[in-house]
């Protein structure tokens, strides 16, 4: 090849051109991509926490619930039991008036068991939202860090065009309307123009 002529000297020009333009954009292209596969494993190794840590809360809160949950049968079954029990002191009451004293400690019971079912339930759906809550916030911490590494990656990318929206109304009833038919008359033929037609043909005969 001759370098000494316009054409190597021109190719030296575009190799040189080529050299300080791609081969910049390149490092910065592979220190960028070093960064986010850095930020995604520390990431992900934060998420192996959080989910160890999940975990032991998620233990105590199943453990809690499921005490909760025994208490509730306990005393839903303490329930059934005062309200049989109400129910036949106050029929026994009808012969002896001193069946009335069992069905007051009856009654007394009934009201506590409900209190303690309202509370036991009350806690356990708070517990439920407590959990669902926590476990909602890791994960939407995490999509809005990967989100924001995705959108920051390159702002010369290619970015999907959305379709436009149909013209036509949606969700909307259009008034059709029709055109008006009309009944042609048939044609007939009158006496002044059959004469006139005869008169014309033997003026020309």
């Amino acid at each position: 090849m001759n370098l000494n002529g316009a054409g190597g000297l021109m190719l030296l020009v575009v190799a040189a051109l080529w050299l300080w333009v791609f081969v910049p954009s390149w490092v910065k292209q592979s220190e960028r991509k070093q960064e986010i596969r850095r930020d995604k494993n520390s990431i992900k190794s934060e998420i192996k926490n959080n989910q160890t840590k999940s975990l032991k809360n998620y233990s105590g809160v199943a453990a809690k619930t499921y005490r909760l949950v025994l208490v509730r049968r306990l005393f839903s079954a303490t329930i059934v039991v005062s309200i049989a029990t109400l129910a036949l002191s106050s029929y026994l009451s009808t012969e002896n008036f001193l069946w009335l004293f069992a069905a007051a400690p009856s009654f007394i019971l009934l009201i506590a068991s409900c209190w303690v079912v309202f509370k036991a339930s009350q806690r356990i759906d708070q517990l439920s939202l407590l959990a669902l809550d926590s476990k909602s916030q890791i994960f939407s911490k995490y999509a809005a860090t990967f989100e924001s590494d995705q959108s920051s990656i390159d702002s010369r990318a290619w970015v999907r065009t959305e379709l436009p929206e149909p013209k036509q109304s949606l969700a909307t009833l259009e008034q059709v309307e029709v055109a008006s038919v009309e009944v042609l008359e048939t044609s007939r033929v009158r006496e002044v123009d059959l004469d006139e037609i005869i008169r014309r043909r033997r003026a020309n005969g």
